[in-house]
């Protein structure tokens, strides 16, 4: 049974994003979302995160919201050497995905949201440092970035063969 929020930091059930992902891939069982899902980060300081290729099927009604808890206090840090290749990887076919208050910063690139995993949501977020790309998006329908800061990498928002982008209040 899917729970509609998974809280990760110190003092919850999940240590990391990566285990609340895993454990909400585990309860969804490969269903359709009939709530929203919410992941909530509480204040600090984690690793990337990925969720793997067609693993969770939320709705256009029933999204998947990945959010900090407090905004500017979540951070998803690479670390120094920038070597990781991104910060969030939201794999091939998992739509309607919301990331929201999360500072990603020291990574290839920061998110990366992969073929198929339309109507994805970046909104208020900060992205920083990130070599190549703040936002790389590949063949998606639709896809929206709102609210949200990119600052000192070579590309801010790539985008291939998306149909309909929508970048608001950037």
């Amino acid at each position: 049974m899917v729970n509609k929020y998974y809280y990760v930091g110190v003092a919850n059930k999940y240590a990391s994003i990566q285990e609340a992902v895993d454990a909400l891939i585990i309860d969804s069982q490969y269903t359709s979302f009939t709530d929203q899902v919410e992941i909530v980060i509480t204040d600090g300081i984690y690793g990337r995160f990925e969720i793997p290729a067609s693993s969770l099927l939320p709705t256009s009604l029933n999204r998947l919201v990945i959010r900090g808890e407090n905004k500017d206090k979540v951070i998803i840090d690479g670390g120094e050497s920038q070597v990781a290749s991104y910060g969030i990887k939201i794999g091939q076919n998992n739509p309607y995905i919301t990331l929201e208050n999360i500072e990603i910063r020291n990574f290839y690139i920061g998110v990366f949201v992969d073929t198929g995993s339309d109507y994805c949501v970046i909104n208020s977020c900060l992205i920083k440092t990130c070599v190549n790309a703040a936002i790389f998006a590949r063949f998606n329908d639709y896809f929206s970035v709102y609210n949200s800061i990119l600052l000192d990498g070579d590309f801010g928002i790539v985008g291939q063969n998306i149909k309909n982008i929508s970048i608001v209040n950037n």
